[in-house]
């Protein structure tokens, strides 16, 4: 539900008109949505996350290595 409603404003340039992506590969990985242009990426976290923060840290490691700015909710 989280990722729908921040979908329906980053879509079609609303966002300052910039072009963002949805559920783009980066590497390996997949992520929620990302701005080319400006090198940065939004993840939103659910409850699995909570588990998971080893892997989520390594995750955001490896795209700030690939150039990207990680913004996680």
């Amino acid at each position: 539900e989280a990722t729908e409603k921040l979908w329906s404003l980053l879509r079609r340039k609303q966002m300052y008109g910039y072009r963002f992506c949805r559920q783009r590969p980066i590497g390996t990985l997949y992520v929620d949505f990302v701005c080319l242009e400006a090198s940065l990426i939004i993840e939103v976290d659910g409850r699995q996350h909570a588990e998971q923060i080893a892997k989520d840290e390594a995750r955001t490691r490896f795209l700030v290595k690939e150039g990207f700015r990680v913004v996680r909710f």
